[in-house]
């Protein structure tokens, strides 16, 4: 991930609102729900102005500056949060003036992912991944799916248009995002945050990528996966 950015991207627009908390140690508001990587917290995370890594938080700011250019109609505000388990959110509640619902990003999450191989690719689709949700619930998409597999599955998808559409991610950082969301599957069946299994996972993520390649709006592939996930699911 390229560390080049400065402190003046903090300033103006949605920009404004990455990356910055209220205030250093406040907590989320209790009943906060989203997406988990792994299982939940069970008790509202606490939230942080920044990773304590300086370069991680300069990435992360690119990073998101060009997913909210690739995926439209979304103005979330962004937050670290520390994980217990690795973990993010994104929810419909807004934490920040001037924005619309809010992703949470895990510091342990993050330090988890940078492990991998290519770790700037697997923070990047994690990162898609999540304003994929926000995209979900600005567009009815969460309650047409209705399933929590379904609703998984497509920011998966969206993760994957995130990545063909991204200079600088051949094949084989989309296959690192692949590998981890392969490792984040599971067979647990019965759990009410289920993700889908490692195959599904990683299958919807490529499809989204390869349709990225094609001429149709973000409206259209969005529309796409939903059927593509319904039929995968």
């Amino acid at each position: 991930m390229c560390v080049s950015c400065s402190r003046r991207l903090f300033v103006g627009g949605v920009v404004a609102s990455l990356l910055v908390t209220p205030a250093l140690g406040a907590v989320a508001p209790k009943g906060l729900k989203g997406c988990n990587f792994s299982a939940a917290d069970s008790e509202p995370p606490e939230l942080r102005p920044t990773s304590g890594n300086d370069d991680l938080d300069r990435a992360l700011i690119i990073e998101l500056r060009n997913i909210l250019k690739v995926i439209p109609n979304i103005n979330p505000g962004f937050q670290y949060m520390v994980d217990v388990n690795p973990n993010a959110f994104a929810t419909t509640e807004t934490l920040l003036p001037g924005t619309s619902g809010t992703v949470l990003f895990g510091i342990n999450l993050i330090n988890y992912l940078l492990k991998e191989p290519d770790g700037g690719a697997a923070v990047a689709g994690m990162c898609a991944h999540e304003c994929g949700h926000i995209y979900q619930y600005n567009n009815g998409i969460q309650k047409r799916l209705a399933a929590v597999l379904l609703t998984e599955l497509h920011a998966d998808f969206i993760a994957g248009i995130y990545m063909g559409k991204r200079a600088g991610f051949n094949a084989d950082r989309v296959k690192q995002f692949s590998d981890a969301l392969h490792n984040a599957g599971d067979y647990a069946y019965a759990e009410p945050t289920y993700h889908g299994t490692p195959g599904q996972r990683s299958a919807a993520m490529e499809k989204g990528y390869r349709i990225a390649f094609g001429n149709q709006s973000f409206e259209e592939m969005s529309s796409i996966g939903e059927t593509y996930v319904r039929n995968l699911a």
